[in-house]
């Protein structure tokens, strides 16, 4: 992949669940969290694990000019048109998993 590719490459090349997982049966999780929900996510991960987990602390973020906004991307109709087409099987997934543990 080269120095600056696009959003679609990089989804191609690091997005996609099976390749994430590498086989591995997500049903033998415990716990999956969502973002979105992370206080509630920090209380069960922490009785799970039996340690304090901070729902405040957020490392996982783009930072500078390469941000770009969820607006601008949800306002590209064929950006989201191939986004969708590309993480077909991914949004499955998530899918699948917000039933399991939404």
């Amino acid at each position: 992949m080269g120095s600056n590719p696009t959003l679609s490459a990089k989804i191609r090349a690091f997005g996609q669940s099976h390749s994430y997982f590498g086989g591995y049966d997500v049903g033998r999780f415990d716990y999956a969290g969502f973002f979105d929900r992370r206080e509630r996510t920090a209380r069960v991960l922490s009785t799970i694990i039996g340690k304090p987990i901070t729902a405040e602390l957020h490392l996982n973020r783009t930072p500078g000019r390469h941000a770009v906004t969820r607006g601008e991307i949800v306002a590209d109709h064929q950006l989201m048109s191939r986004l969708r087409d590309t993480l077909q099987e991914d949004i499955r997934f998530y899918e699948m998993m917000r039933v399991r543990w939404g």
